[in-house]
């Protein structure tokens, strides 16, 4: 079982939460299963986030 754990700094929805999407994305197409952790409640404010992706649903 292979795993990945990414920190970035970015927003989760909103104009400017292209990167944190395409991160994403990148993400999922080597590990299906894929988790996002914000660290706010707000999805619109800028924050560190968490990706958390495995071959296997964890």
């Amino acid at each position: 079982m292979g795993g990945f754990c990414f920190r970035i700094f970015g927003y989760v929805e909103g104009n400017n939460s292209s990167l944190v999407k395409s991160v994403y994305k990148t993400i999922q197409k080597t590990f299906p299963t894929a988790y996002v952790f914000p660290t706010e409640s707000r999805p619109s404010n800028v924050q560190n986030i968490m990706i958390v992706s495995s071959n296997q649903p964890l």
